[in-house]
């Protein structure tokens, strides 16, 4: 069973960057949903232009946020696939670095719901 960590994290590497290309590719589709509200409205006042503009700007620096996980996501899949079939037990620096990347994940997917909560809400608000 010891020398099965390194294959299982690597399938639950894996699905995390599943889910974060999955995340990634919805916020552009966000992004047009907002667009779509504004360019239907005929009055749009500076405060829904502002609120408009603030969720955009967070989609955005969560899109570089996400893209920047799946970059340590391949760097820890590369490190592990080179160490698969070895005994990782003792290897405390890929053990940090699992538990690092699963609470960057965690955090990351929470962000997105409550961003995509907060835009749906406040389209319901201003549609």
């Amino acid at each position: 069973m010891r020398y099965q960590i390194a294959d299982i994290y690597i399938q639950e590497n894996l699905a995390w960057d599943d889910l974060i290309a999955r995340h990634r590719s919805e916020i552009p589709q966000l992004k047009l949903m907002l667009g779509d509200v504004l360019r239907r409205r005929r009055v749009i006042g500076e405060d829904t232009r502002a609120g408009v503009d603030h969720l955009c700007t967070e989609m955005s620096h969560h899109e570089e946020s996400m893209a920047l996980i799946r970059e340590r996501l391949a760097l820890q899949q590369a490190y592990l696939q080179r160490r698969s079939g070895h005994d990782l037990s003792y290897d405390s620096d890929s053990l940090i670095r699992q538990n690092s990347l699963r609470e960057e994940v965690r955090d990351a997917r929470r962000i997105f719901i409550d961003l995509k909560c907060e835009m749906l809400n406040y389209l319901s608000i201003i549609a």
